[in-house]
């Protein structure tokens, strides 16, 4: 067998021979490298206008996004922990036995606490009704918009204009309609002493329930309407061949072809199940009555407003902390059922 050379082996003049080989050969990388033709100036300029430009476009939502999300969120994960000291006007951290303080309050006002409670139970219902009441009915509107029904351009004017208003625009139509307006009214026919239906105790939430259905259907209505036009035509012709009405081309056509932009919906429903304050603050600015007040209406008010005071911000921060804690298996649950309901159908 013939023996291979290694290093060791090779001469003295081998080595040499090849050293100077390689020295001679990186020298003309080098050169080959210089003589190279460069790209034009103007090239370079737009080259490097072009990095300019997209580190300041990267620069702002980077900023934004450390200051008001990150920043802010770890601000309020370490205000859970902590008090305001009276005599200092700061602050500080809770130590020892007392350092879950806010979280025991937050909890006993929920559990024991008559007020609390009950804020919590508005927002639910308030909020459920968006999904039980008007997206079904925010649903059938877009079909008949989107099928150019009789009077589907009627609907289509009353149902869209909401939708380009400004929310505070339409509190303030709603609130004058409701308290001027209707009472005026109703005594030109005879019937005296109409109560303020925002004021009342008996009336104020249910009035508030019509107003958060009438306006959560435009915006639904909108998107939905948007995703219907995207149904293939050629098979709502076959449906039609096959003898499907309308309403079995809604229920068994349509709908499942529009479960992706459902399941989205109402994962984002359940989002802000906790937080919701519906129109509270647009119709009664810091005066909503106890009686229609909801979790997140209140927790706002304590930190912003006439009745804001430092000490609550430990409070609302563990208050929050224990409610993101509590959406995850929530959100995470709802993704699971929904999943599981999928029809799997794409187009």
């Amino acid at each position: 067998m013939k023996r291979i050379k290694t290093d060791k082996d090779e001469s003295i003049f081998g080595k040499a021979k090849r050293k100077i080989r390689g020295f001679f050969y990186d020298i003309s990388v080098r050169l080959h490298r210089s003589r190279a033709p460069k790209p034009p100036r103007g090239r370079a300029k737009r080259n490097r206008g072009a990095l300019i430009f997209c580190i300041c476009m990267l620069a702002y939502p980077l900023v934004q996004w450390t200051i008001f999300y990150l920043y802010a969120n770890l601000n309020s994960i370490f205000l859970a922990f902590q008090r305001y000291d009276v005599n200092t006007g700061q602050q500080v951290f809770l130590a020892g036995p007392n350092v879950f303080n806010n979280f025991k309050n937050v909890l006993y006002d929920l559990i024991r606490g008559e007020s609390l409670g009950k804020y919590f139970l508005n927002g639910a219902i308030l909020h459920l009704a968006s999904v039980v009441i008007a997206y079904p009915i925010s649903q059938f509107f877009a079909f008949i918009i989107y099928k150019k029904c009789p009077l589907s351009g009627a609907f289509k004017t009353i149902l869209y204009l909401p939708s380009i208003l400004s929310s505070m625009v339409i509190a303030m139509f709603f609130k004058y309609f409701v308290e001027r307006a209707l009472p005026a009214y109703l005594g030109a026919f005879g019937v005296k002493n109409v109560p303020l239906l925002l004021n009342t105790e008996s009336t104020a939430f249910g009035t508030i329930m019509f107003y958060t259905l009438f306006f959560a259907m435009p915006g639904a209505i909108v998107i939905n309407t948007g995703t219907m036009s995207r149904v293939p035509v050629d098979l709502i012709e076959y449906g039609k061949l096959e003898g499907l009405s309308m309403w079995k081309e809604f229920v068994y056509l349509t709908i499942p072809l529009m479960y992706p932009l459902i399941e989205v919906q109402l994962l984002g429903v359940f989002v802000g199940f906790f937080t919701y304050s519906g129109p509270l603050y647009a119709l009664y600015a810091e005066s909503a009555p106890a009686s229609v007040q909801t979790f997140g209406y209140y927790m706002f008010t304590r930190i912003v407003g006439r009745n804001a005071s430092d000490a609550y911000y430990g409070y609302t921060a563990a208050s929050n902390l224990m409610i993101g804690i509590a959406s995850v298996p929530i959100v995470y649950g709802t993704k699971f059922l929904l999943d599981k309901i999928d029809p799997e159908v794409e187009f």
